[in-house]
């Protein structure tokens, strides 16, 4: 099982209110909508929290921003051809 270091853990403990799961399905949606209404390519990894603000849009307090770091375009075209054979 993996955990959390020294210094990351207490920070967390600070700042963040709540940590969500979303599923590779997820992750995959969120990493092809980047592509088709952003045309930004993201590596899966890089989708999660769009993919997480998009599971979870509707808890999201109304009026209040939501940030989604979206990071990453260490991927190929072949791994992106694959993804859409996963939709």
């Amino acid at each position: 099982m993996q955990t959390l270091g020294e210094l990351t853990y207490p920070i967390l403990c600070t700042y963040v209110d709540d940590i969500v799961t979303v599923s590779e399905q997820e992750i995959i949606a969120a990493t092809l909508l980047a592509v088709e209404e952003a045309h930004v390519l993201l590596e899966p990894s890089g989708s999660l929290d769009l993919a997480a603000a998009l599971m979870y849009a509707s808890q999201l307090e109304d009026g209040k921003p939501a940030v989604v770091i979206a990071s990453g375009g260490n991927t190929t075209l072949e791994a992106l051809y694959q993804m859409y054979g996963k939709v």
